[in-house]
């Protein structure tokens, strides 16, 4: 995660101010525009990302820096995984979208183990093509993160770095 960001400030990427939504469907990241007066619920903003939950692997936030926060999933088309990463205005901020995270993921597996598969119903099941459909979503309103980062990282298969 620091790699990452210190790569992006040597480089002197600026930091894209965005608005993270969170729900048991994924993760979608779309980028703010500037406020007008008149225009304050402005549904065109542009969508920078979006990873179903089954697609993410990992998140965390840094343990120096509790306003940072980050995520792993694997792009559906190249099956290479991304590690996105996030700055927040405020550490509880940081610290809500992680747990919210966790929560999403949790949910969406309990809802598996509940739902009868679609094995059982004579149908394979796919998972690159459907998609639960759950309406609740917890979506996390004037968030001000920055990305730091959206930069792509290859894993090896049996690799663990520790202090990234």
């Amino acid at each position: 995660m620091r790699r990452i960001r210190y790569e992006f400030k040597a480089k002197g990427i600026k930091k894209k101010k965005v608005t993270l939504e969170v729900s048991v469907e994924g993760v979608k990241v779309t980028l703010r525009k500037k406020k007008k007066k008149k225009d304050w619920l402005d549904e065109t903003n542009m969508v920078i990302m979006q990873h179903p939950i089954y697609r993410i692997f990992y998140v965390s936030h840094d343990s120096q820096d509790l306003k940072i926060f980050s995520y792993i999933a694997r792009d559906g088309s190249t099956n290479i995984f991304k590690c996105n990463v996030f700055k927040s205005s405020k550490k509880s901020q940081a610290m809500r979208v992680v747990r919210t995270v966790g929560q999403a993921f949790e949910v969406c597996h309990k809802l598996s183990i509940n739902s009868p598969s679609q094995d059982d119903l004579g149908h394979k099941a796919d998972p690159d093509t459907q998609a639960p459909d759950h309406s609740s979503s917890n979506r996390l309103l004037d968030s001000n993160p920055e990305p730091s980062s959206d930069k792509e990282t290859e894993l090896p298969d049996k690799a663990s770095k520790k202090g990234e």
